[in-house]
């Protein structure tokens, strides 16, 4: 049986939202472009929601190049304490 149509005692590869935060913390930084490139991520802003929902504190910031806007995320690190959403995946309440 293949490891498409059953179970398979490979190694568990890892996701996208390991890849993107190993490269975060190696570097500090990553582009939609670059995310896309490397890692074959189309959805970079939702890896970026899910970081953020486990505890790590990543800041936005906007750049402007040939008329196009898109955003670079740069790593500062885990935050103090994690947002209280994280722990069952729902937005918190206003």
């Amino acid at each position: 049986m293949s490891a498409l149509h059953g179970k398979s005692h490979a190694a568990k590869l890892p996701t996208q939202v390991d890849l993107i935060h190993a490269h975060l913390k190696e570097h500090g930084k990553i582009s939609p472009l670059q995310a896309l490139r490397d890692f074959g991520c189309m959805r970079l802003a939702d890896v970026i929601y899910k970081l953020r929902g486990y505890g790590h504190e990543i800041e936005t910031t906007w750049r402007k190049q040939k008329g196009k806007k898109y955003a670079v995320y740069v790593y500062k690190g885990l935050a103090a304490s994690p947002p209280e959403s994280a722990a069952d995946g729902r937005a918190e309440s206003a």
